[in-house]
């Protein structure tokens, strides 16, 4: 096992304990998906269905037996004994629609047509979307707070790890699963949006302009008192990606590289301009982009929305 599994597999293993310990210390599931639990669930089952005829290693087989465990406590609080504490309201995802397909396609790109092979393969291709319903769920109430958004993050830093395992191993041995390696880049893309706004928060340090959205009725009526003792912070997240508008600003700054000059005669003269002049990198314009996604996310929790471009 080399160096990227092991940060991989922590990194794994931190998130759930992560989320089982956000559950138990604040006696709430708010803002967590079930579905998306369900999912991670049946992930491992179908990927650990050799778990009680094949032996790889004492750590293989904990691990297994750790993520199934740990991921069933978490569906029992959410689903009996904090249920009362879900808002199921916003966790409406039709996860059939993800299981069906993900089936489809391990029966489709199985190596062979053995039970556990195939259900290895349909893990693959469930596990890259299993995150969809927490993606979408954060979307529609526009809050996740902040335990939460670590867990997340470190589910996005696992998987990364993963995609660099594989290609340590690809250059150790040239033997590579292309499909394992295709469906990691899909999961840690799907993540990719989530990552700027958490980056953005953790770097700026922006916990105090984030605000809690408290138009559930329901369950204020059946937790009066939660936003008055729960312990962590809950932060509002826009709509929308300001990736768009950092794009924006990035193609200004690059406007105001070559106005007043004569047009590049040609791309070698164009990357040579920009290499020798500091515009682009200056301290002043640093600030000035992320002022820019600062104000953005300002904007989003003043007015609670954004218009599209």
């Amino acid at each position: 096992m080399n160096e990227y599994r092991f940060i991989a597999d922590s990194s794994h293993l931190f998130a759930i304990f992560l989320l089982l310990w956000r559950i138990r210390t604040s006696r709430s599931c708010y803002g967590i998906s079930g579905k998306s639990q369900i999912l991670y669930m049946i992930v491992f089952i179908f990927r650990y269905l050799d778990l009680f005829f094949s032996f790889i290693s004492i750590y293989n087989t904990l691990m297994k037996i750790t993520y199934l465990g740990a991921t069933a406590a978490t569906i029992y609080f959410i689903y009996f004994k904090l249920k009362a504490t879900h808002n199921k309201d916003s966790d409406d995802v039709d996860i059939f629609r993800i299981i069906i397909p993900s089936v489809l396609l391990g029966l489709m790109f199985s190596r062979n047509r053995h039970v556990t092979e195939i259900f290895w393969t349909s893990s693959l291709f469930l596990e890259s979307v299993s995150v969809l319903p927490q993606l979408f769920m954060i979307r529609k109430t526009r809050e996740v707070d902040v335990v939460t958004s670590h867990h997340l993050f470190a589910l996005g830093i696992y998987r990364y790890f993963y995609i660099l395992n594989w290609f340590y191993k690809f250059l150790n041995t040239s033997d590579i699963d292309v499909l394992a390696l295709c469906c990691g880049i899909i999961q840690t893309l799907l993540y990719l949006d989530f990552f700027y706004l958490y980056l953005i928060k953790e770097i700026l340090g922006t916990d105090e302009k984030f605000t809690v959205n408290t138009d559930n009725e329901t369950f204020h009526h059946a937790n009066p008192h939660y936003y008055d003792t729960y312990p962590y912070h809950i932060h509002c997240l826009p709509r929308y990606s300001p990736f768009l508008n950092l794009r924006k600003e990035a193609f200004s700054q690059l406007k105001s590289l070559v106005r007043g000059t004569n047009i590049p005669s040609s791309a070698t003269d164009f990357i040579q301009r920009m290499t020798n002049s500091r515009t682009l990198v200056t301290s002043q314009n640093v600030k000035n982009i992320i002022g820019h996604s600062e104000s953005f996310l300002e904007d989003c929790l003043l007015k609670g929305d954004t218009n599209r471009d």
